[in-house]
């Protein structure tokens, strides 16, 4: 598990599919085990890797949008472990604009288990040095980009049955979003 910077605040991040690496992102940051992981992406075709009967909807969205600040809930494959998604069939992906992050991707080639970098319930970090003061050497690696380009989480999205629910609205509006359901 590392620290990174992202193009809305700073992230832990941690292979997709290590089972101890995603569990002290629970413990560190006071999570509660029923609000899943998200997986950061490198592109659409990583996306369908792990997501399956993706809406038609989710392409156009994902032309406009990726990568950028939208984090879209999708239904998982069946092979994604329960321990990522709290046990939920679906998954949250995103593709970030951040060009660090998008090269590790590109390395690690596969996704990237998430979560903003600080306790739950506080406020996101958009430093490093937030997260040093946050989480004091509990994390072994915390790379610093400066600070983050838009200091606020990702709008989330669920399209995991072709309809529209905002989960959370950040920078991208509902009004752009219902763009694609005239």
């Amino acid at each position: 598990m590392i620290a990174v910077p992202t193009d809305t605040v700073y992230g832990l991040v941690c292979d997709f599919e290590d089972y101890d690496a995603i569990n002290k992102i629970f413990e560190l940051k006071k999570r509660s085990s029923e609000k899943p992981l998200i997986a950061f992406c490198n592109s659409i075709q990583t996306i369908q890797s792990i997501c399956e009967n993706i809406p038609e909807v989710f392409y156009k969205i994902a032309d406009k949008f990726f990568p950028g600040p939208l984090t879209i809930v999708l239904k998982k494959r069946s092979n994604i472990p329960d321990y990522i998604t709290c046990g939920f069939n679906t998954i949250g992906v995103r593709i970030p604009d951040n060009q660090f992050l998008l090269k590790l991707l590109n390395v690690v080639k596969s996704p990237l288990a998430s979560t903003s970098a600080n306790i739950s319930g506080e406020q996101s970090p958009i430093s490093a040095n937030q997260i040093f003061d946050t989480f004091n050497n509990s994390i072994p690696l915390i790379l610093d980009g400066g600070l983050s380009k838009l200091k606020i989480e990702s709008t989330v999205i669920d399209i995991s049955d072709g309809n529209l629910k905002i989960l959370r609205e950040s920078s991208i509006k509902k009004d752009e979003l219902l763009e694609f359901w005239k």
